[in-house]
C-alpha cells in the first residue's frame, strides 16, 4: 500500500463511513454483509446532506443507512474517459459517495436497489453551486421534540437559523443542550400586539448578517410577520388574505340574524382545534362567542361559520407558482363534535387516509404546513418533508422544493 494512497484513503474516511467498515468487517462467511453505495455520475452540490437517511427511513431492506456528505458539500462526480465511466480507486469512490445502505439479513440485493429507485426519484445534486442563507424564526416551538423537525431541515439543507423570542426562552442559553440547534439567539419581546412588527424588524435589521426570510409557525403571529417580511423585502408566504370575523360578543348581534344551525364559533387564532366550540341556537352561540374571545390574551376575534356534517379530512398541497407539486390528504379521526358533544380536539391523524367517494365541501385554508404529528407521518408514508419545503420556500430556492417535493413513487413507501 502505497503512503500517497493511504494519505487519500484517510481523508476520504470520516464518522459514517468508519461506521460503515465497521459493520463490514462484523461479517463472516456465514453473515456476510452487503453495502450499496449511492454515488453520483456527475458533478454537482448535495441537495439535502441526509437525504439518503431521512428517504430510507422505515425501510426494512435496510438495515443501517449513512449519509457521507456535508450540506451544500460539491461531489465531483465520477471520472469519464470519451463518455465513458471509468472505474474509480475506493479514495476517489468515497469522496464522491452520497450515502451508504446495509442490506438486511434474508434480503435480496435487487429488491433494495428497486427501493432506492422508488424512495429517491428525485434529483440528489444541484448542478450549480449552493449558498448558505439565513432564516429567522420567530417564536419558535414550545420544547425541542415539537421543533426538532424544522432544525432538523434548516441545518441538513445549509440554511443558518437565527432565533427571536422572548428572553428567558429555552433556546436562549448559548452553553444549553440545544444551543446547537441555532445561529445566535435573539432576545425580543414578541408578543402579538400593535408593536410587534416594528420589534421585531428592528431585531432582524440589528442582526450583523443578511437575513434572506423570516417565518412564524403560530397562527397569531403568521400576520405580523408577513408585515415584517414585506418592511424588510424578505421572502415570505404569500400577499396574505382575510376571513369574516367579529371582535367580542359586543358584535354577535349584527350577525345573529344572518346565523343557521349548528354552527361552530372558535378564536380566530389557535392550534389544535382548542376552544372550537359546536353550538345549536343563540345562547350557545354567545356562550361560545365569549369564551373564545378571551381565549388568547390581546386577540378577541373570533369565526363563526356553519357546522358541515361528514368526516373532517385535511387536505396538503405543495404549490409553486399556482402549480400542485404534491397533494395528499389526512384522514382525522372522528372528533366529539362530530356527535353529540361541543368539542373538536384532535388526537391522531390516517395516513394513507380511508376516504369514500363522493367529494365534499371545502374549509379554511392555511398558508404553512401542518401540524406535527401530520408532518412527521407525511416524511414517513411519502418521503416528503413539509418542514423543509417551509424554509427552502421562505430563502426563495424554488429548484430544491421543487426536487424535495418529489415523493417516493411506490406509495405509501
Amino acid at each position: 500500500m502505497s503512503k500517497t494512497w493511504w494519505t487519500a484513503f484517510t481523508a476520504a474516511f470520516n464518522e459514517p463511513k468508519s461506521l460503515l467498515f465497521d459493520s463490514a468487517l462484523a461479517s463472516s462467511p456465514s453473515t456476510p454483509s452487503t453495502a450499496v453505495l449511492i454515488l453520483p455520475l456527475t458533478r454537482g452540490w448535495t441537495i439535502r446532506c441526509d437525504i439518503v437517511e431521512r428517504r430510507l427511513k422505515g425501510c426494512h431492506l435496510a438495515s443501517q443507512t449513512f449519509g457521507f456528505v456535508e450540506p451544500l458539500q460539491c461531489l465531483p462526480g465520477l471520472p469519464h474517459i470519451h463518455g465513458v465511466v471509468v472505474t474509480p480507486t475506493l479514495p476517489a469512490l468515497l469522496t464522491n459517495t452520497l450515502g451508504a445502505a446495509i442490506l438486511a439479513p434474508d434480503t435480496s440485493l435487487s429488491a433494495l436497489d428497486a427501493e432506492l429507485t422508488a424512495r429517491l426519484p428525485l434529483p440528489l445534486l444541484c448542478p450549480t453551486p449552493l449558498g448558505r442563507k439565513c432564516l429567522a424564526w420567530i417564536e419558535s416551538r414550545s420544547s425541542a421534540l415539537a421543533s426538532i423537525g424544522i432544525y432538523a431541515a434548516a441545518a441538513a439543507l445549509g440554511i443558518s437559523l437565527i432565533v427571536l423570542n422572548n428572553p428567558g426562552h429555552w433556546l436562549e442559553p448559548d452553553d444549553g443542550p440545544y444551543a446547537d440547534m441555532r445561529e445566535p439567539f435573539v432576545p425580543v419581546d414578541i408578543e402579538a400586539d400593535d408593536g410587534f412588527v416594528d420589534r421585531a424588524v428592528g431585531a432582524i435589521r440589528g442582526y450583523p448578517e443578511k437575513v434572506d426570510g423570516v417565518m412564524a409557525v403560530s397562527d397569531s403571529r403568521v400576520e405580523g410577520v408577513a408585515q415584517v417580511a414585506g418592511v424588510g423585502g424578505l421572502t415570505r408566504y404569500s400577499e396574505g388574505g382575510g376571513a369574516v370575523s367579529i371582535r367580542g360578543v359586543y358584535e354577535l348581534l349584527g350577525v345573529l340574524e344572518k346565523m343557521q344551525f349548528p354552527a361552530v364559533g372558535k378564536p380566530a387564532v389557535g392550534w389544535g382545534s382548542e376552544c372550537v366550540t359546536k353550538v345549536r341556537d343563540e345562547a350557545e352561540l354567545r356562550a361560545a362567542v365569549e369564551k373564545a374571545s378571551t381565549w388568547h390574551r390581546g386577540n378577541i376575534d373570533v369565526l363563526i361559520e356553519l357546522f358541515v356534517t361528514g368526516p373532517e379530512v385535511a387536505a396538503n398541497l405543495v404549490m409553486l407558482d399556482g402549480e400542485v407539486l404534491f397533494a395528499k390528504a389526512a384522514d382525522d379521526f372522528p372528533s366529539p363534535g362530530d356527535g353529540e358533544a361541543a368539542g373538536f380536539q384532535k388526537m391522531a391523524n390516517l395516513l394513507p387516509p380511508r376516504l369514500a367517494g363522493g367529494g365534499g365541501s371545502a374549509g379554511e385554508g392555511e398558508a404553512r404546513p401542518p401540524g406535527y404529528f401530520e408532518s412527521v407521518a407525511t416524511a414517513l408514508t411519502y418521503g416528503v418533508d413539509y418542514y423543509a419545503l417551509q424554509v427552502l420556500l421562505l430563502i426563495g430556492d424554488e429548484a430544491r422544493y421543487r426536487a424535495l417535493a418529489q415523493p417516493s413513487l411506490t406509495e405509501p413507501q
